[in-house]
């Protein structure tokens, strides 16, 4: 049986909105621990979860501190491909024909909102389990890019192409927003000339330039849209139903666009290498990258989610200084997450322990530095063992001393607890 629903227009939220709270951001590996966290098939869910669907038992289990969660990763090229370190193999153009996740086309130009695609089911679903979430609801952005992610913008006009897209799987999913994990600019660059930065700066406009154009009438005609194509016959679309008039009646939300990027990506010029405790003089490729991109779209960009983790062995990050270098590059404050990755680090680097860490949340406490995130919320217990062993300890102890809203941009919105009254 298909339903439709005549909703109301809630007034729109002004991009101009007040600065967000602090933030305890998680990113949700939309990949790790299958029949735990992730299922592949679902007989009641549109597409019958082919592009993966998170499963509320260890969602609910693992994400319950967070007031914001990020469901990585879209991308760019139709398979990522996460062994692959440099450009040596080539890097190919972004096809400009659809935002992918794990082969699944995500996206089109020619996509509706009543015939949704696998992913865009999936990201709905992780959605509205974070808003629906016991305790209260959190936000929900959509991770695009990531280091598998080895496909380039190549040129200013692909970059606009693309940000119409994220505004539409925005409009789609009923995010509240989309993190641009975008790890390869540098490489690009010295492989294939100047013009993958400036295509990024375009991305990063555009793309705040399609949600601010997302209007109350929009936001609602597409709510329409979607639950006029659900068989409510089944649990999953009553439930469905259900929630998304409760997306229409909280109207359109306050959407958020991450900036992701390494901590040296701002570095100090009188002391380049103070990131480092050690004071090694080591270079990189990504030196300073954030000052190429940061004066062009300092206002496109609520928050900076700086990966201060991954280092390459025996370098020992000093957070403290990396938050500084940033701001000093011209990053407000209360835009800035120092990031953290506990038990195993990619590069053969080591760990700092959480005693550092915890540290670090003292600095972010101390000021109006805006929060922190982790990578990830849900380590594979195959991948990586010991964080999955040691994940929980950990967040608690950083949760306990993070001072954090439990929802960090104004008013929170109001949604029935899954499973609702509707299950």
């Amino acid at each position: 049986m298909r339903s439709a629903v005549l909703l109301l227009l809630p007034a729109a939220v002004s991009a101009a909105s007040e600065l967000r709270g602090k933030e305890w951001y998680g990113y949700w590996e939309d990949w790790c621990n299958e029949n735990e966290d992730v299922t592949w098939w679902a007989d009641n869910t549109p597409g019958n979860c082919a592009a993966g669907c998170p499963l509320t038992k260890g969602l609910f289990k693992k994400a319950g501190s967070y007031n914001t969660l990020s469901y990585a990763f879209s991308t760019l090229l139709k398979q990522p491909k996460p062994d692959q370190n440099d450009c040596s193999g080539g890097c190919p153009v972004w096809d400009g024909n659809a935002i992918y996740r794990e082969k699944d086309t995500s996206i089109t130009a020619a996509s509706t909102p009543d015939k949704p695609s696998a992913s865009v089911t999936s990201i709905m679903e992780f959605c509205r389990y974070a808003r629906q979430f016991p305790g209260g609801p959190k936000r929900c952005l959509i991770g695009l890019g990531g280091w598998s992610d080895w496909a380039r913008l190549g040129t200013s006009e692909n970059a606009q192409k693309l940000a119409k897209l994220v505004g539409k799987l925005v409009l789609h999913t009923f995010a509240d927003g989309v993190d641009l994990d975008f790890e390869h600019l540098s490489e690009y660059t010295q492989k294939y000339g100047d013009g993958e930065i400036p295509a990024y700066i375009a991305l990063a406009n555009g793309i705040r330039k399609e949600l601010d154009a997302i209007t109350a009438q929009t936001w609602n005609d597409t709510v329409n849209a979607r639950v006029g194509s659900l068989n409510t016959k089944n649990s999953w679309g009553k439930q469905t139903a259900a929630y998304l008039g409760e997306v229409a009646a909280n109207g359109v939300p306050r959407f958020e666009l991450v900036y992701t990027t390494r901590f040296n990506a701002f570095r100090n010029p009188n002391s380049p290498f103070d990131w480092n405790q050690n004071k090694t003089n080591t270079t990189y490729i990504t030196d300073d990258e954030g000052r190429k991109v940061w004066p062009q779209t300092s206002t496109a960009f609520d928050t900076v989610n700086v990966m201060s983790y991954d280092q390459d062995a025996g370098l020992t990050l000093d957070f403290q200084n990396i938050l500084t270098n940033f701001h000093n590059g011209g990053v407000p404050q209360e835009k800035l997450n120092i990031g953290f990755e506990p038990g195993e680090q990619g590069g053969g680097g080591t760990w700092e322990g959480q005693a550092a860490d915890l540290e670090a949340v003292d600095f972010v406490n101390s000021g109006k530095w805006g929060g922190a995130m982790i990578w990830g919320v849900n380590p594979d217990k195959g991948d990586q063992p010991q964080a999955y062993k040691i994940e929980a300890g950990f967040v608690k102890a950083v949760s306990d001393a993070l001072k954090f809203p439990t929802w960090p941009w104004g008013t929170a919105p109001k949604y029935t607890e899954y499973p609702g009254p509707s299950a």
